[in-house]
């Protein structure tokens, strides 16, 4: 089987295609023969060895009890390579192992699904076929191509677990940072469809689209964002959604006894006034087969949208890698297999 992989960290110029074992599904999980993988920030924190220097030795968060990052430095320690990142894929059932019922989905030999990758070592999604948990597929949504399936998994489960975690009661007021970007616009449609009053944080050019999501105000990036939001919610938010990375600048937008949701470590211990930081890794919904359910359903009944990026086969992962640091991608990046 052939994959794309690296065996030393570095640049996108270190993929290149390796040749792996065909893998076979264990008691519990499917091989899931790939027809799109999609292509995510932390994969390239992985191939540029940036998990393990960025989450080595950061202090987080110990207001909110752990800091879920800590073993993702560990991801590839022991392990001989070459490594295979990829956290999701789009492909066909091809076996299914003992026990392997699929869960609620029911998945069978021939099924189409999308599936969450919990990549480690050279089990990863860039590869012509890859064995998940039979709970960690559910059926791709009927009205996508693959490359379209595979663009929303990863970042409205992401968009999901944030919601899940601040926990807010219809009415309430979030903040969004990144509202245009792949996962904050997940979060603004999920946020409007549940009855939350959105505040998007956005470039001013994305005024337009983050409204579109359901945003109901609007701050331009580089404007005064706690002012800004303080006119908006004289007591403050109830929380701020932070997919920019800039909580630490937000903390005075929002009110006492308010959570922010933060996706990448922080220097900040405890933020003061009962504001509680929720730090969240989507790994731990890998098995969330309920979540992926509801969120393809929503995209099958169009109240979530595919945001759909530049589409490369597989030989190209270098230059999908180039384009995803370059910035600016409103939609997912999509690698297309099998490998040329």
């Amino acid at each position: 089987m052939r994959a794309i992989g690296f065996d030393t960290y570095g640049g996108p110029e270190v993929l290149h295609e390796v040749e792996l074992p065909d893998p076979r599904p264990g008691p519990g999980e499917i091989l899931v023969r790939v027809d799109a993988a999609g292509v995510a920030p932390v994969d390239a924190m992985a191939r540029s060895g940036g998990l393990a220097a960025l989450y080595e030795g950061i202090t987080t968060c110990r207001a909110a009890g752990e800091n879920p990052w800590t073993g993702l430095a560990a991801l590839y320690e022991g392990i001989t390579p070459p490594y295979v990142p990829g956290m999701d894929v789009c492909g066909v059932v091809e076996e299914v192992g003992e026990g392997a019922s699929g869960g609620q989905e029911n998945l069978a030999v021939g099924a189409r699904v999308v599936a969450f990758v919990a990549f480690s070592g050279s089990r990863g999604g860039y590869s012509e076929a890859v064995v998940v948990p039979a709970v960690s597929a559910v059926r791709a949504p009927a009205n996508a191509t693959p490359s379209e399936a595979v663009a929303f998994l990863l970042n409205a489960l992401t968009a999901r677990n944030s919601l899940d975690a601040l926990a807010l009661p219809p009415g309430a007021t979030v903040l969004v940072t990144g509202a245009a970007g792949s996962v904050g616009g997940y979060i603004t449609q999920l946020a409007y469809a549940e009855g939350l009053h959105v505040i998007a944080l956005a470039g001013a050019g994305d005024e337009s689209l983050v409204r579109g999501f359901g945003a109901e105000d609007f701050i331009p990036r580089g404007a005064d964002v706690v002012a800004e939001a303080r006119a908006l919610a004289p007591d403050g938010v109830d929380a701020v959604a932070d997919t920019a990375q800039i909580a630490v600048d937000l903390l005075g937008a929002v009110r006492d006894g308010g959570r922010v949701s933060i996706l990448r470590p922080i220097s900040q211990d405890d933020p003061g006034r009962g504001i509680t930081l929720l730090p969240l890794t989507v790994r731990k919904r890998a098995t969330d087969q309920a979540a992926m359910a509801g969120l393809r359903d929503l995209i099958e009944s169009r109240t979530l949208s595919i945001r759909l990026g530049p589409v490369l086969p597989a030989s190209q992962a270098a230059e999908a890698h180039r384009l995803l640091e370059a910035g600016g991608q409103r939609g997912r990046i999509v690698l297309t297999f099998p490998v040329d």
